[in-house]
């Protein structure tokens, strides 16, 4: 498979996954970052794992991703909780720890302990980062680098992981020319 046909195929797994039918009738169907999954798919194609896992493992930490995405859709807004609104709150919260939950159990399947370990890791350290710049003091200009960098995170964790300095060096300057 090439790497289109393999954005498609895992594309397609999560969409499968992500389908829950209460979820859609109250949110919106979460997005998938096309770059994001791409990178993936390449850290774990450069790691030399076959294409059973290449589509398994890529599934599964996009799914993280997406629970962390979905988690940052949460307000923290008390101004006008209506009971709508903290319906969709808590559903927000519910569907973002489903889909970890999704993500953990996938990796399990394969019993695959260091990546569950360095995924993990990566999500302690973006939760941290956003604890950060959430409720410390902190300047525009750094909270724009903070954000940066948590929206990175999981990624260069995983090159590291796999000793993939090359990729992981091209990933930070495409986010970097970019805008986040």
């Amino acid at each position: 498979m090439n790497e289109q046909e393999l954005l498609h195929t895992v594309t397609q797994k999560i969409k499968e996954q992500l389908f829950i039918p209460f979820f859609r009738s109250h949110l919106d169907e979460p997005t998938i970052d096309d770059t994001k999954l791409q990178f993936i798919i390449r850290i774990f194609t450069a790691s030399e794992h076959t294409q059973e896992e290449i589509i398994h493992y890529s599934t599964a930490v996009m799914l993280m991703q997406i629970a962390l995405d979905t988690h940052d859709l949460v307000t923290l807004s008390t101004d006008e909780d209506t009971a709508s609104t903290l319906f969709t709150r808590q559903l927000l919260i519910l569907a973002g720890d489903y889909y970890t939950g999704l993500y953990y159990q996938m990796l399990a399947d394969y019993e695959n302990m260091h990546l569950i370990n360095e995924v993990a890791s990566a999500v302690k350290e973006i939760n941290e980062l956003k604890i950060s710049f959430h409720y410390e003091k902190t300047e525009k200009k750094q909270v724009i680098d903070l954000k940066r960098k948590v929206s990175i995170l999981l990624l260069l964790r995983l090159c590291e992981a796999f000793q993939l300095e090359q990729l992981r060096n091209e990933i930070v300057n495409f986010y970097e020319k970019g805008t986040i």
